[in-house]
């Protein structure tokens, strides 16, 4: 009898649609949180390059330096106000500095080996001897633009960069990629995170199925896209390349 079961047609063909629909959940799930995947591969890298980027100023001067200060965090309430793309252009000086300007060296007044012109004053609790140590190029730029964003109020906590833009490390500010598709647990469509980067102290959302919905993120967190706040030094620096 037991020989009758397993060579009946049906018991065959409903064991081998077992295998396949097991086999088929495998690569949904494998292809629906790859985003998922890859999101947490890029916060865990943006997080190891946010603190190396820190560990390298403060090695170079033997002074911790993080950017933050004894005040009250200044909170962003205008986008336009980091984005080096379009509001530069509200912050720029009658002529463009560039490279091969020939700049001349006071006893009062250094100025940058790359053709910047002046260092700009360092905030009071940034070690003051930070322009004694010569700086990379980018490392210079991203110097500058982290100050200039103290000055406007930005409470910047570290730097990170994606191609050639830079994206200020601000508590409670979340750059984002935003993608939509079916998701668990009943495969509707829904706008969802593919990628997002922050400051690793904030109270973000532990993903949900593998994903971070737009519903889970709370109020606290303000959210921009990778376009609108990526800032080019160059432009918001008023730098000529």
């Amino acid at each position: 009898m037991l020989r009758d079961i397993l060579t009946n047609k049906w018991v065959i063909s409903g064991i081998a649609f077992l295998i396949v629909f097991a086999a088929a959940c495998v690569l949904w799930y494998q292809h629906d949180t790859a985003p998922h995947r890859k999101a947490a591969a890029e916060t865990e890298r943006i997080a190891r390059q946010w603190e190396n980027t820190r560990n390298v100023m403060e090695d170079e001067t033997n002074t911790p330096l993080d950017g933050t200060t004894e005040s009250a965090v200044t909170p962003i309430t205008n986008t336009s106000g980091i984005v080096g793309k379009t509001a530069a252009s509200t912050n720029k000086v009658s002529e463009p500095i560039t490279a091969s300007t020939p700049q001349t060296e006071t006893a009062d007044e250094r100025v940058s080996p790359h053709g910047f012109g002046p260092y700009p004053t360092l905030p009071i609790d940034w070690p003051q001897d930070f322009w004694d140590t010569p700086k990379s190029i980018d490392h210079e730029l991203h110097a500058r633009v982290w100050i200039k964003l103290l000055e406007e109020g930005k409470h910047v906590q570290g730097m990170t960069t994606l191609g050639k833009l830079v994206y200020p490390i601000i508590k409670g500010v979340r750059y984002v990629k935003w993608e939509e598709g079916p998701t668990p647990p009943d495969g509707k469509i829904r706008r969802y995170l593919g990628r997002n980067t922050g400051h690793p102290d904030d109270d973000f959302p532990e993903d949900r199925y593998g994903f971070t919905f737009e519903s889970d993120i709370p109020s606290s967190i303000q959210v921009i896209s990778y376009e609108d706040g990526g800032i080019d030094p160059y432009i918001y620096l008023n730098l000529k390349e």
